[in-house]
């Protein structure tokens, strides 16, 4: 089944193949089926849409079926983001959750060589769990700046959903 902007995905599968398209640590990406590229640009909008952002839905009437496209947006970085089309910053952050969800499925069970055990002082140990999708979503939490209702002091957007 195709996706469609706007109703089940912020980007399209050619737009996500372009954004990853010389980009290094994206094998993922260009190794799987268009099937499982849709299959995760669909997981990545469910995963963005459990987030808060500033400003309004742009269409109320109908309503329309993603948090996406907004209205009275502050300015972000001295740019308007509000009107009818949805941002390819939000774009590209679901292109790189998807690329996460490629990456990492979050519903399987994770095997032990995923986590690190580290020797604490005191004779004490942690152990905590490695998992390329926290990585990645550097990448997401920095195309996300400015437009979630939580940020840090610092300004960083807070990804801190599953």
């Amino acid at each position: 089944m195709a996706i469609t902007v706007g109703v089940d995905t912020y980007v399209s599968l050619a737009d996500a193949n372009t954004h990853f398209t010389g980009r290094p640590y994206a094998a993922e990406w260009a190794a799987a089926s268009d099937a499982d590229k849709e299959a995760a640009l669909r997981e990545a909008t469910i995963n963005l849409e459990f987030l808060e952002y500033v400003g309004d839905r742009y269409d109320t009437t109908t309503p329309q079926a993603l948090k996406w496209p907004r209205d009275n947006l502050p300015l972000i970085d001295g740019v308007d983001y509000s009107g009818s089309t949805i941002p390819s910053l939000i774009a590209k952050a679901c292109a790189e959750e998807a690329l996460a969800v490629l990456k990492a499925d979050p519903t399987t069970t994770v095997s032990s060589d995923k986590y690190k055990r580290v020797a604490l002082p005191g004779g004490l140990e942690a152990e905590y769990r490695d998992i390329v999708r926290d990585r990645t979503r550097i990448f997401v939490s920095g195309y996300l700046q400015g437009f979630l209702t939580t940020q840090t002091a610092s300004g960083q957007a807070v990804m801190s959903h599953g």
